[in-house]
């Protein structure tokens, strides 16, 4: 009998991927979403769940737990992307962005984490702007970095119950159909950056997520992209004032 891996958010482009090369592997992969169901195939369950409602998370985990397959991970890849001149979005809109994207985060692992056996985890999608944050996308970040805040703790909490919370931080990703910019991409307006930092793409992605869930003791927090890994990097070695120099340079390029 397959293990079962319940993946929220499989409507997305990146979500379909993993939940196909999940399937693959051969793991019964129960794909959550919201509004648009991933079809129904060989070990793959559309099953509805949406984040933003405690009594959804529930009923979802009750669905997947009252199979006989054993749910040994989650891979949460829910994230509401907005991007633009930040002191222009009402307030609403930043709750309506944090109640998806950090209290949906919280709802969704509150309920499965008590309930995953030993060796559980729980996957919980990133981004470069959870670990630098720049202008036109302050209102992301601030989900991103509270959603890695959250993963690092909650890493700690539970690691000596042989549970795990994760974090994959994700560059930018190529057909990304959820990501639309309200200003030039860097890599379209600086060509050598589409050279230096390619784009990472979906398959990739699913199987960094794969690699992590069937490691026997996986990190807190890992990194996808080179653009993750470098940017990151650099923000940390260079001094704040030359950083900053860097960003503003990249940014007066993409106006």
């Amino acid at each position: 009998m397959p293990q079962a891996v319940l993946v929220v958010g499989a409507s997305s482009k990146i979500g379909r991927v993993v939940c196909h090369r999940l399937a693959e592997s051969g793991y019964l992969v129960y794909a959550g979403y919201r509004n648009n169901p991933v079809p129904k195939s060989h070990n793959i369950v559309p099953i509805k769940l949406d984040v933003t409602s405690e009594a959804s998370c529930q009923k979802a985990l009750q669905t997947v737990l009252v199979s006989k397959n054993k749910l040994i991970a989650v891979v949460n890849l829910v994230g509401i992307t907005v991007s633009g001149d930040s002191i222009s979005f009402p307030s609403q809109d930043l709750a309506s962005l944090l109640d998806t994207n950090i209290v949906g985060a919280f709802r969704l692992i509150r309920t499965v984490l008590p309930s995953l056996p030993k060796g559980g985890r729980i996957i919980n999608i990133g981004s470069l702007s959870g670990l630098v944050s720049f202008p036109n996308f302050s209102l992301y970040s601030a989900s991103k970095f509270a959603l890695r805040g959250l993963s690092l703790g909650l890493y700690q909490e539970w690691l000596s119950r042989k549970r795990y919370v994760v974090c994959i931080s994700l560059g930018a990703v190529a057909n990304d159909s959820n990501r639309s910019l309200s200003h030039q991409s860097a890599r379209s307006k600086i060509p050598f950056l589409g050279i230096l930092l390619p784009l990472t793409t979906p398959l990739v992605v699913a199987k960094k997520i794969r690699e992590v869930i069937e490691l026997e003791n996986p990190p807190a927090e890992v990194l996808v992209g080179n653009d993750t890994v470098f940017l990151s990097f650099l923000s940390q070695l260079l001094p704040a004032r030359w950083w900053s120099r860097i960003q503003q340079y990249i940014w007066r390029k993409q106006k």
